[in-house]
């Protein structure tokens, strides 16, 4: 299986379908991805603290870094 990074149009499509609640197995086979896949990118969104809809508010610069960002540590 290949780990190449998705493109910011298959990412805006998971968050298009995870705003319109459709489930992580639904879009896994809609969009060709590991449910893991989608799982993690879901993941990487709810720890933005923004909903789905406002995060496909932003431009793809901002989406981007919202979600490749790492979260601050604990410590």
């Amino acid at each position: 299986m290949s780990n190449q990074p998705k493109s910011m149009h298959q990412i805006r499509q998971v968050l298009e379908h995870l705003s319109r609640g459709t489930s992580i197995n639904k879009i896994a086979g809609l969009l060709n991805m590991s449910r893991n896949t989608v799982k993690d990118y879901r993941d990487k969104f709810l720890m933005t603290g923004v909903t789905f809809i406002q995060l496909l508010e932003h431009n793809e610069i901002e989406l981007s870094l919202l979600i490749r960002s790492k979260p601050p540590s604990l410590t």
